[in-house]
């Protein structure tokens, strides 16, 4: 099987725009069809695999010279561009080249919500050219976006049982609707009810929430479908204004259920040039694991989010801001309630979770509601500066039969500096810190 190589594709097409003839007329006379090119055994291309909200197709180009697929998704016509050199008046689309392929074909596999459409009109020879030519995409929702440019704007409240793809470089905007996350007929939602498609994605002004799905934990590997609300897999991007809630599985263990999660390899703190993320200004609540999770090799700006406590703390150890395993960054101008762990294993639940990072700054977050733990550092070079963590409501938790309880203002652990801070409510207001210096413990408030 080939893989397609951006640089190859570019080098295909460099060639192939350098041999084209002029400019035809505007009503370019297609020669051929796809399924006479597959008849005569001249370049076409076939559908090989397809599923709710995807479908992959196979390329071929039995001969020794080049032929340039374009391809166009859920019929979005280009406004601008290179100008084309065969279909006059239109422009150039992506494309998948092929030169001196043979009989082995480049797959590629496409995320729609209708349709894919393919063409053949750059190439050494005119004969095989054919119009676009329509295959159809199994749809998992019944959302509908109007697209301009790069922006897919959600025209009313929706449905959908399968991941919702956003293309590389664009920006969902949900218009103030909501998308509702529901199991399919026979089987349970797998994976995030938001996924970029390519390198970024940006998402705002959604409503993103699931109902009453199937308490089934899945895997992180070798095909990750843990749930997730917005998911920015490998990919920058901001994700802002945005509503989150009710993203879990019921009364569930399994440790997924993430409200908003960005995560970028490596997780080990040896990547470089790391994916800047922003997530900004959203309002989160009953997830099942986290809140706001950045993890791996990334910069995340998590500032001004209003984030509510976990529905399942009887059932998982649960936070609502992680930060860890290698990324860096900020986490800012928070309201952030706390978790309690209700299970007997020694585990902990947080507010703010900063483990393994590569340095962060958590500063003016307003901590709240009941938590084990308020601001949780399990790292070195972290700021922790002028933050209230105010603990409110009885303290239930307790593991091991009763014999280990959690009830810690803020807990650092590493090489850090922390300052301004004002804890209220919490057993121990703070541990790891040998001088409070500029830290206070402040009363409770007057009846």
């Amino acid at each position: 099987m080939k893989i397609l190589r951006a640089t190859a594709i570019a080098a295909v097409l460099s060639t192939l725009i350098a041999v084209v003839g002029p400019s035809t007329a505007l009503a370019y006379d297609f020669p051929s069809t796809n399924d006479a090119n597959q008849m005569h055994g001249d370049p076409y291309v076939a559908e090989t695999a397809s599923g709710a909200g995807w479908v992959t197709l196979a390329f071929y180009n039995p001969h020794s010279y080049g032929a340039f697929f374009e391809y166009r998704v859920d019929g979005h016509v280009l406004t601008s561009g290179t100008a084309h050199s065969v279909v006059d008046g239109d422009v150039i689309y992506p494309g998948v080249g092929l030169a001196n392929s043979g009989s082995s074909p480049t797959y590629k596999t496409f995320y729609a919500y209708e349709t894919v459409e393919v063409r053949l009109a750059l190439g050494a020879e005119r004969d095989t050219d054919f119009d676009w030519t329509t295959f159809d995409v199994p749809s998992p929702t019944n959302c509908i976006f109007d697209t301009v440019n790069t922006t897919m704007t959600l025209t009313s409240d929706c449905t959908t049982t399968a991941t919702i793809f956003v293309p590389d470089g664009y920006t969902l905007n949900g218009n103030g609707h909501t998308i509702t996350a529901l199991d399919p007929t026979g089987s349970h939602f797998l994976g995030a009810v938001i996924q970029n498609a390519g390198a970024s994605m940006n998402v705002v002004d959604l409503t993103v929430t699931a109902n009453g799905l199937a308490n089934v934990c899945d895997p992180a590997t070798p095909v990750d479908t843990r749930l997730r609300g917005i998911l920015l897999n490998g990919a920058s991007g901001t994700i802002a204004h945005n509503i989150v809630v009710g993203i879990n599985q019921g009364p569930s263990g399994c440790q997924e259920g993430n409200a908003i999660e960005a995560r970028n390899a490596p997780f080990d703190g040896s990547g470089t040039n790391p994916l800047s993320v922003e997530i900004a200004h959203n309002v989160i609540d009953d997830y099942q694991k986290t809140g706001i999770v950045a993890n791996g090799n990334m910069t995340a700006n998590i500032h001004h989010n209003q984030v509510g406590d976990s529905a399942i703390q009887a059932n998982l150890a649960a936070n609502g801001i992680q930060l860890g395993f290698g990324a860096s960054g900020s986490i800012t101008q928070n309201q952030v309630d706390g978790n309690q762990w209700l299970g007997n294993s020694d585990d902990v639940a947080t507010a703010i979770l900063v483990y393994a990072s590569g340095g962060a700054d958590v500063s003016k977050n307003n901590i709240r509601g009941n938590a084990e733990i308020g601001i949780y550092v399990y790292a070195d070079n972290v700021t922790v500066d002028n933050n209230k963590v105010f603990d409110d409501g009885k303290d239930s938790a307790c593991h091991l039969d009763c014999t280990v309880s959690y009830d810690i203002g803020i807990g650092s652990y590493g090489d850090n500096t922390l300052t301004n801070n004002k804890v209220r409510g919490f057993d121990t207001p703070y541990d790891g810190l040998d001088d409070l210096g500029t830290n206070k413990v402040v009363g409770q408030p007057a009846n």
